[in-house]
C-alpha cells in the first residue's frame, strides 16, 4: 500500500506551515493511474523547500491507503496546512457530476478550519478550475492558478509559509500575491482579478515535462498492484491489457477547435486578459473566439526515446501511454516526430535497451493518417506498428456526416469515409484502433445515431476498442459552452452555509425529443445493463472492462429511443456482440 508520501524525508519534522495537495477522484477502475499534475506540483513542492502532503482520493476509494479523508480532517482540524490546494473537476463518470463531489468536499473542510488559528487558504488549478474560475471562486475557491502552475504556486506557498500570516496581520491573502502571474482571485472587496500566466517556452516545457518526471519517485507499483487487485478480466478489450503502463505528456497543447472540446483553451487563455477570453456573441448564438495563440511545443523524439528507457529501467514499465489530446498534432513535424521515435524503438529492442514486447498507445486525429489527397498513410501505421504500438485512440465522435460538420462537433474536412478507411488500414495492418464516439450530439436525429451506434458495432465485432462519451458535456471553455443557443441540463448543489440552490451546467439536450428522452434517462439505464452483467459474470465488486461498459452502454441505448422497426436487428447484433466480448472474442492476435 502507498503511505501517500513520495519523499519520506521532506518536511517530516514540521509541524505547522505546511500544504496539502488533493488529487482528484476520477471515478472510474479500468484506468487508474497516478494523477500527474498533482503529483508533479507535490514534487516541484517538495524538491524546493516547501514542506508538503499529498491526498489522493483514488487510492482511498479504493481502499489502498491508510490516509484518507479522516485522516487528514484530523489535521486540518488541528492547524497543521497553511494552504490547502485541490484538482476539481467539471466531469460526468458514469452518471455522477464529479463537480458535486468536489464542492461537498471543499466544504467539509472548509467546516473545519473555523477552529483553526488562521484559516487556511484554499486553492486550485487545473482546466476545470482556470477555465470557469469565477464560478469556483464564488464557490468555495480563495485562489485559482492558470495553466502550468508550478513556478507560481511555488512562488505564492514561499511567500505564504515565510512571511507572517496574514490572517495575524490583519491582511488579506491578496496583499502577498502582487507580481504572481497566473492566477484569479477576488479581492477585499469582492473584485475579481486574472491575471494572465506566462507563455510557455520550449526550455519550461522541457523542465516540466522531461526533466522534473525523471528526477523524482512515483508510485507506480502501488497503481499497478491496485488494478490487478481490482480488475475484472482486462483481457476483453481489442488489444492486450498491460498493468505496467506510464502515462507521458509530451506536447503543449491541441490547437483544434471542436467544438465539444475545452483542452483548447487551457493554455491559450491563461495568457490572456478576463477580457479577451471566449465570449458568447451579443446576438446569443455564436462564439466570439479569443485571440490567444500559443506556439505548440513539444518534446523532440530523443527525450521520448530517454523517458521509455527511464521507465523501464526504474519501474519495469512495459507499456506507455501518451496522454496528449493529439500526438501528431497533424503536422508535418508531429508525424516526422513520431517517424523518428519510432525508429530509436526499433533501434532500442534490437540493442536489448528495452524489451522487444514493450508496447505503446495514444489518441490523435483521424486526418494525421491521411496524405494530401486523403490516401491513408500506411507506412506510418506500419512503424507505429512495427515499433510495438499497441493501440491508437482516434476521434471520430460520429459516423455521420452532417454530424461531423455540426457546431457541436466542427471537424470540418473529414467525412465518415475517412474514418473510416483509417480504422480499417489500421485492422488490416494489426494496430487496434479505439474508437472515440459521442452518443449525446444535441443535432443528431435518432436515424443518424441509430447509424452510427451501427458502425461502431461492427468495428467492435472486427476487433476495435470503443470509448464512448455519453452524453455531450458542458465543459466551460470549450466554444460549445459559450453557444447559448443550446440547451442544457443541469444538477442542483445546495451551498451548506448559505442555502442557495446552484445550478451546475452538465451536459447540452438533443434538440430531438427521443434522443433528448434516450440521454435523459441512459446513465440510470446503462448502469442497471452493467450491473446485469457484472452479476452474472461474477463480478461484483471489481472494476469493469471498458469495453463490456461501452456495449453495455449501447444495449440500454437502442432499447431507450423506442423505435424496433429501426433498432430490432441492431440489438440482436449488440446483444451477440456483448456475448462475443464476454468470452474474449473479436480480439487482435
Amino acid at each position: 500500500m502507498s503511505d501517500n508520501r513520495l519523499d519520506s524525508e521532506a518536511g517530516c519534522n514540521v509541524v505547522n506551515g505546511r500544504v496539502l495537495l488533493i488529487t482528484a477522484c476520477s471515478g472510474l477502475g479500468f484506468n487508474l493511474a497516478p494523477h500527474f499534475g498533482v503529483y508533479q506540483l507535490y514534487n516541484y513542492l517538495i524538491k524546493k523547500g516547501i514542506p508538503c502532503d499529498l491526498y489522493d482520493r483514488d487510492l482511498e476509494q479504493n481502499n489502498w491507503t491508510e490516509k484518507g479523508e479522516e485522516y487528514f480532517t484530523e489535521r486540518i482540524s488541528q492547524g497543521f496546512y497553511d494552504i490547502i490546494g485541490i484538482s476539481v473537476s467539471h466531469d460526468k463518470v458514469l452518471g455522477e457530476q464529479k463537480m458535486v463531489e468536489d464542492l461537498n468536499l471543499i466544504w467539509r473542510l472548509r467546516s473545519l478550519t473555523g477552529r483553526c488559528e488562521g484559516r487556511p487558504i484554499f486553492v486550485a488549478g487545473g482546466q476545470a478550475a482556470a477555465l470557469n474560475h469565477e464560478q469556483w471562486l464564488n464557490l468555495g475557491i480563495d485562489l485559482i492558478f492558470l495553466g502550468f502552475a508550478e513556478a507560481s504556486l511555488y512562488e505564492f506557498c514561499h511567500r505564504m509559509l515565510t512571511k507572517p500570516k496574514p490572517s495575524k496581520t490583519g491582511k488579506h491573502f491578496s496583499d502577498i500575491v502582487k507580481g504572481i502571474p497566473g492566477i484569479a482571485y477576488r479581492d477585499l472587496k469582492g473584485r475579481m482579478l486574472y491575471v494572465p500566466s506566462k507563455l510557455v517556452t520550449q526550455d519550461s516545457f522541457r523542465e516540466l515535462f522531461y526533466e522534473l518526471p525523471m528526477s523524482y519517485e512515483m508510485p507506480y507499483h502501488d497503481f499497478w498492484d491496485l488494478l490487478r487487485y481490482r480488475s475484472a478480466n482486462q483481457q476483453l478489450g481489442g488489444s492486450e491489457f498491460i498493468f505496467e503502463n506510464v502515462r507521458i505528456y509530451s506536447t503543449s497543447h491541441c490547437p483544434r477547435r471542436c467544438g465539444f472540446c475545452n483542452s483548447q483553451s487551457f493554455l491559450t487563455e491563461s495568457i490572456l486578459e478576463n477580457d479577451e477570453l471566449m465570449a458568447t456573441h451579443e446576438n446569443h448564438e455564436t462564439v466570439i473566439f479569443s485571440k490567444g495563440k500559443m506556439k505548440i511545443i513539444q518534446l523532440s523524439a530523443p527525450e521520448l526515446g530517454a523517458l521509455t528507457l527511464h521507465y523501464t529501467e526504474k519501474y519495469g514499465a512495459r507499456s506507455f501511454l501518451f496522454s496528449d489530446d493529439d500526438l501528431l498534432v497533424g503536422t508535418k513535424q508531429g508525424v516526422n516526430r513520431i517517424r523518428e521515435f519510432c525508429n530509436l524503438v526499433l533501434e532500442y529492442k534490437a540493442l536489448g535497451k528495452i524489451a522487444k514486447d514493450v508496447r505503446f498507445s495514444c489518441q490523435t486525429r483521424v486526418a494525421c493518417f491521411l496524405k494530401s489527397k486523403k490516401e491513408v498513410d500506411r507506412e506510418l501505421i506500419q512503424l507505429m506498428t512495427d515499433a510495438g504500438w499497441l493501440s491508437c485512440g482516434l476521434g471520430v465522435e460520429t459516423f455521420s456526416d452532417n454530424m461531423l460538420k455540426a457546431p457541436s462537433i466542427n471537424k470540418m474536412g473529414i467525412t465518415s469515409k475517412d474514418c473510416r478507411n483509417v480504422i480499417d488500414a489500421m485492422l488490416d495492418i494489426g494496430m487496434v484502433p479505439q474508437i472515440n464516439i459521442i452518443l449525446g450530439i444535441p443535432e443528431y436525429t435518432p436515424k443518424e445515431l441509430i447509424e452510427t451506434v451501427a458502425i461502431a458495432i461492427d468495428y467492435v465485432i472486427k476487433g476495435c476498442d470503443i470509448g464512448l462519451a455519453r452524453q455531450l458535456l458542458a465543459l466551460p471553455g470549450a466554444p460549445m459552452y459559450s453557444a447559448s443557443k443550446y440547451k442544457l441540463a443541469t444538477v442542483s448543489w445546495k451551498h451548506p452555509v448559505t442555502g442557495e440552490e446552484i445550478e451546475i451546467p452538465d451536459y447540452f439536450i438533443p434538440l430531438d425529443p427521443k434522443v433528448a428522452f434516450a440521454l435523459e434517462n441512459f446513465d440510470e439505464a446503462a448502469q442497471r445493463e452493467l450491473d446485469r452483467v457484472m452479476e452474472v459474470m461474477g463480478w461484483e465488486g471489481l472494476a469493469s472492462p471498458k469495453r463490456v461498459i461501452a456495449v453495455c452502454a449501447l444495449t440500454a441505448l437502442l432499447r431507450l429511443l423506442n423505435m424496433p422497426h429501426l433498432t430490432a436487428k441492431l440489438e440482436e447484433k449488440v446483444t451477440m456482440a456483448l456475448n462475443g466480448v464476454l468470452k474474449g472474442e473479436f480480439r487482435s492476435q
